[in-house]
């Protein structure tokens, strides 16, 4: 029998993958015309700016920096903005739906935006998102996510600062209920594809998305819990192994050559929020705290 203690760390999470992620935008709501955070690691330290800009978060601070490390764009779920932090050509109404028109300042959906740089082309990045409907159940009103999307940038557009290509905006690829946000990506095996998991709801079913130069291909899988009670909680894969630490009860292990997910001991506890891994000491920075017995 041993005893473990999670304590919490409250801490900003973005999803974006680059080579250099060096700036970061923070900051959250506030009027317009009022300067507003972010923080810049070029020096190879944290250094703190102000910038007047528009855009203010609220659970999603997604941006993409290029290979040097230079912010290209970042976006709050709502529409996305440029490296003059001006609107993103094509972006507005990019991810539509009743929690976006909701929370039209800012999207309250977490881990429902992720953007990628595109296989083997260096001025193309792909953004998964996803919004929530309301509907009701026969007992009571849901907001979930019915639909994971994607939206191509194309940063040759706008004379250097990017654009959605037209024809390639809110291209739906799944169907179905899922999840409240919780949407993770990591490269494939092969050091150039990508994969990205979101999982349905009220099911045991993981869906993956494999992005490749030609092609972006769904697949599922069961396995695991039924997952009911998704409002809070993160996900994340380990940076330093195929690891994926999920939301509050669950920890799982994605096998990343094969693309099969594999069970944990699940934790019977709750753990209010998995944030991200510390890749040199192996723990999961959470906020909340419990204490569990695990055999």
């Amino acid at each position: 029998m041993r005893k473990i203690v999670l304590i919490f760390l409250m801490l900003l999470s973005s999803h974006a993958y680059s080579q250099i992620q060096n700036i970061w935008m923070s900051g959250f709501l506030s009027a317009p015309g009022y300067a507003k955070g972010g923080i810049d690691f070029s020096s190879g330290s944290a250094d703190t700016f102000s910038v007047f800009r528009e855009m203010g978060f609220f659970s999603i601070n997604t941006m993409i920096n290029d290979a040097s490390g230079n912010l290209l764009f970042y976006t709050n779920g709502i529409y996305i903005a440029n490296a003059d932090h001006d609107t993103l050509l094509n972006s507005q109404n990019y991810n539509p739906g009743y929690a976006s028109t909701t929370w039209w300042y800012a999207l309250n959906v977490r881990q429902s935006v992720i953007i990628l740089p595109y296989p083997e082309d260096s001025l193309k990045y792909i953004t998964f998102h996803c919004s929530a409907e309301r509907f009701y159940d026969g007992t009571i009103y849901q907001l979930q996510p019915t639909h994971l999307s994607y939206s191509k940038v194309d940063m040759s557009l706008d004379q250097g600062l990017g654009g959605i290509i037209s024809n390639e905006k809110n291209i739906t690829i799944i169907n179905d209920t899922l999840i409240y946000g919780h949407m993770v990506a990591t490269k494939h095996a092969n050091g150039r594809d990508w994969w990205v998991l979101i999982h349905r709801y009220y099911s045991d079913k993981f869906y993956k998305i494999l992005v490749t130069p030609d092609i972006i291909q769904v697949f599922d899988q069961n396995i695991g819990s039924l997952i009911t009670d998704d409002v809070g909680g993160r996900q994340h894969f380990h940076p330093m192994g195929p690891s994926m630490s999920y939301l509050r009860i669950m920890l799982l292990i994605y096998m990343i050559l094969t693309a099969v997910v594999a069970n944990l001991p699940i934790i019977n506890h709750f753990i209010s929020q998995i944030l991200f891994t510390e890749p040199e000491l192996h723990f999961l920075r959470i906020t909340g705290f419990c204490t569990q017995t695990l055999n």
